[in-house]
């Protein structure tokens, strides 16, 4: 069973998003995220990859880690 949509307005700073059991689709909005795959939180410098606005899906065994290209970024998630 799927959890509930969720809102999340992110910063520079990494957020765990999936934990590499589980899928995510993700809505970026207004300006690009990045994202690194790691079991652990990646160094504040890491600069992962860009994900562009748009809808995205994040699958096993990806542990994803999210954070905001500039500022602030919001997302729209869903995790299976």
């Amino acid at each position: 069973m799927a959890d509930e949509t969720k809102s999340l307005e992110i910063n520079t700073s990494w957020v765990s998003l999936t934990d590499g059991t589980q899928t995510a689709t993700l809505q970026v909005f207004h300006d690009s995220i990045r994202v690194v795959s790691s079991a652990a939180e990646p160094a504040a410098d890491d600069t992962g990859f860009i994900l562009e606005p748009g809808l995205w899906k994040i699958t096993p065994p990806t542990a994803a880690w999210i954070r905001a290209q500039n500022a602030s970024s919001r997302i729209v998630y869903t995790l299976l």
